[in-house]
């Protein structure tokens, strides 16, 4: 029985190692959506070439709100992977301590960087039931690409800056040293929500978010503009701005 297990475990693991590499693209994997791992796979897929977000839960209930979505919004950034895996599944068991984490605090969400096959590794932990999946998401893509992660942080100050337009001309900056599309088409949202609060001033946070919320809420919108939306409220939500969905 036990060596049947092995087997099948095995055959898992392959089978998902093969759909990662059926995703690849000319720069890397791009992403799947709903992807789970087990332990062995993990293992398997760190220090590739690829960066990973990985969520650890209990069980599937326990995954954040949102989490599809946003890996289907990732789908189009190069070398990065977002993945589950269930630490009470059978094949999975003590596959927390491996890492260093603590059920407790799940669901916890860890950052495996490209290369690097020995941790630590870098973690947050979030609530199933009020951290929506753009948190993590944004924490992750901030290390993956390390402009857009100095464009978070230029925004989190942006707001209560007495000089904005010095922080605004280093944000035109790092946007136009952006060569990926999917990047750059990040980095001017912020540039824009920047020249929007010069324009109308802070309250055009809030205003923004309960404009893209009711477009999100929206079933006549089409999925690519959902996709877009969210996007546009991950780069509210690093200006301070709650985001709602």
């Amino acid at each position: 029985m036990y060596q049947r297990m092995q087997r099948v475990t095995a055959c898992t693991t392959t089978a998902v190692l093969l759909l990662v590499l059926l995703c690849a693209g000319p720069y890397g994997v791009h992403g799947m959506i709903g992807l789970e791992l087990d332990q062995f796979t993990l293992a398997k897929l760190i220090g590739g070439e690829n960066d990973l977000l990985v969520q650890f839960v209990s069980h599937a209930y326990e995954r954040v709100q949102g989490w599809d979505e946003e890996t289907e919004l990732h789908l189009s950034h190069p070398n990065f992977i977002a993945a589950s895996i269930h630490v009470k599944e059978p094949p999975n068991a003590g596959v927390d301590k491996t890492y260093g984490l603590s059920e407790a605090d799940f669901p916890t969400f860890v950052f495996f960087p490209r290369g690097r096959k020995e941790g630590p590794y870098e973690s947050i932990s979030g609530s199933s039931s009020t951290t929506h999946a753009h948190e993590p998401f944004s924490w992750a893509i901030s290390k993956s690409v390390p402009a857009l992660g100095e464009l978070r942080k230029l925004a989190s100050s942006y707001v209560a800056a007495e000089d904005r337009d010095a922080i605004r001309a280093h944000a035109g900056e790092i946007v136009g040293q952006l060569a990926e599309h999917s990047h750059k088409k990040i980095g001017d949202v912020y540039v824009k929500v920047m020249d929007r609060i010069n324009a109308v001033g802070p309250e055009f946070l809030a205003t923004e978010a309960k404009r893209v919320t009711k477009l999100i809420q929206n079933d006549n919108t089409v999925p690519k503009q959902k996709r877009d939306l969210r996007q546009r409220n991950a780069v509210l939500s690093a200006f301070g701005q709650q985001i709602l969905v």
